[in-house]
């Protein structure tokens, strides 16, 4: 087995959303880095308007699509954090456990005498 193929099943959910986080911070940089080189090449010239719109157009919503998917993995991490933390929450120490059960066993112990 190759150490790509180790990698790729080595994938994790926090590294599946880094790697999205990643791209989708990339796609922002490299779509406003376009926007913005057009944007300069079309200032004073309305002929450019008319032929170069569509394009920054397309830049304006590749940066748009960025946010939302840079949204929608925050939404999910945040989520799955507050689950985590519910779930710890909940769940008892082994240390908290025998306490319990040493309570119980004391007050079953007193109904009985």
């Amino acid at each position: 087995m190759t150490t790509k193929d180790k990698d790729k099943l080595n994938l994790t959910i926090e590294n599946l959303y880094d790697q999205v986080y990643k791209n989708a911070i990339d796609d922002r940089v490299k779509a406003t880095e376009l926007y913005d080189d057009l944007a300069q090449a079309i200032m004073g010239v309305p002929e450019n308007h008319a032929t170069q719109g569509i394009i920054i157009a397309k830049y304006l919503e590749r940066i748009s699509r960025s946010t939302d998917q840079l949204i929608k993995v925050l939404e999910i991490k945040q989520s799955a954090a507050i689950a985590a933390s519910k779930n710890k929450a909940t769940e008892l120490s082994d240390e908290e456990r025998e306490e319990l059960f040493s309570e119980i066993q004391q007050a079953k112990e007193k109904e009985e005498s």
